[in-house]
């Protein structure tokens, strides 16, 4: 699930999006990417192509949903990386999270990867 908050001068309603793989979005739109788990997870975060991670948090305690908060600036692509409480890890295949075209000067195409 995306929710997403546009800059001001958009005059656009902030709006949540269910089950999504891409969001288009405004330059500065602030995103919040929720992540439905099967199950609990000791460690789960976003990594992109250069190696930089961006943590998920658990929502709450119980409740399999693992969140990420971001202001749409440029273009990114992550993988999903999970370890569970056996110290398994588990890897979703990557997908774009975020990329904008050269021609999209005020516009990000973002991807949500699930897990």
């Amino acid at each position: 699930m995306a929710a997403l908050v546009f800059p001001r001068y958009t005059g656009q309603a902030a709006k949540t999006v269910e089950d999504i793989r891409h969001v288009t979005a405004v330059e500065g739109t602030e995103l919040t990417l929720l992540c439905r788990l099967n199950k609990d997870v000791i460690a789960a975060r976003l990594v992109d192509v250069k190696g930089a991670a961006t943590a998920l948090s658990a929502k709450g305690s119980g409740s399999h949903v693992y969140q990420a908060g971001f202001t749409l600036l440029d273009s990114h692509r992550y993988r999903v990386e999970l370890i569970d409480a056996d110290g398994r890890a588990q890897q979703a295949e990557d997908r774009d999270h975020g990329e904008r075209h050269p021609q999209q000067t005020r516009r990000g195409h973002h991807d949500a990867a699930r897990p």
